[in-house]
């Protein structure tokens, strides 16, 4: 599905909406785009997951670092988040040979918190790897629901048509600061690496949305009606 406009239901007949929140770009755009219309009565869940080792140790932290800033700053804005982490500890593998993807430790977080009428929303792009996996994901989480007897629970990707620019572009448009989000997956100090894919990816969106506000900008002055000289 397209992004849609930011909409919170305000009747019983739904449940919560659960963001999946990393502490990356994607999925921290997403969930400040609905935190802009909670409420004290209908706060937005953020599902966290602590995957060790699976995850390296200095990845772990400076996602915990940059999500308790932007909770912070999100507290400040009078957004309602209810923010949980879940640890996932074992011998199973990660990775694409023949190990457990990333989405089969939200799958694992999912079940712990997931209740019949929520809206799970995943903050995965366009250019993610996980759509060559989609329909195995869907029919996991479509089988748990079943043996839950979940009727009404959801599973929805708002930004699958969006590239990393407009995340870039939303985050910079919703005023949250760099410093509350954080993408490099081979960092071994805090610092992105500069040279891993979403360092690439980060650096070329960065470049091209620079591009695009020049030329917004120069449209904007072309279209402004010139002023007569006066002789």
């Amino acid at each position: 599905m397209m992004m849609r406009d930011r909409e919170y239901p305000k009747t019983h007949d739904w449940g919560r909406t659960v963001v999946v929140w990393s502490g990356g770009a994607d999925s921290t755009c997403l969930l400040n785009h609905y935190a802009g219309v909670s409420s004290e009565d209908w706060p937005i869940v953020a599902l966290s997951v602590v995957a060790y080792p699976h995850i390296s140790r200095p990845l772990l932290q400076k996602q915990a670092e940059v999500q308790k800033r932007y909770l912070e700053w999100a507290k400040r804005r009078g957004y309602h988040i209810k923010h949980h982490t879940m640890r996932v500890t074992g011998s199973f593998g990660y990775g694409r040979e023949g190990n457990a993807p990333q989405p089969s430790l939200w799958l694992a977080a999912l079940s712990q918190i997931l209740d019949e009428r929520d809206r799970v929303m995943m903050g995965y792009i366009r250019t993610d790897d996980v759509w060559h996996c989609m329909s195995e994901f869907r029919d996991v989480f479509d089988a748990f629901c079943k043996l839950k007897e979940f009727k009404h629970a959801k599973l929805e990707f708002p930004f699958e048509w969006e590239h990393k620019v407009d995340i870039l572009r939303r985050l910079k448009k919703g005023k949250v600061p760099d410093r509350c989000w954080f993408s490099c997956d081979h960092t071994k100090d805090g610092k992105p690496c500069g040279q891993c894919s979403k360092c690439d990816e980060l650096a070329a969106a960065r470049a091209l949305l620079k591009k695009q506000d020049v030329a917004r900008k120069v449209i904007m002055l072309d279209d402004k009606p010139k002023k007569k000289r006066k002789r």
